[in-house]
């Protein structure tokens, strides 16, 4: 149960990352976010396996 938790939450983090990408207009911003939005989805890959 714990780890579905925390894939759950990963996911959720990756839903808000993946909409504040969208919405910036900002290149540097938007790298930042794209490196935190790679590093979740590792996360939940590595959980998932």
């Amino acid at each position: 149960m714990e780890l579905i938790d925390n894939i759950n939450t990963l996911l959720g983090e990756n839903l808000k990352l993946d909409a504040r990408l969208h919405k910036e207009k900002q290149f540097n911003r938007k790298v930042v976010l794209n490196a935190q939005l790679r590093v979740i989805q590792n996360e939940i890959a590595e959980l998932s396996a």
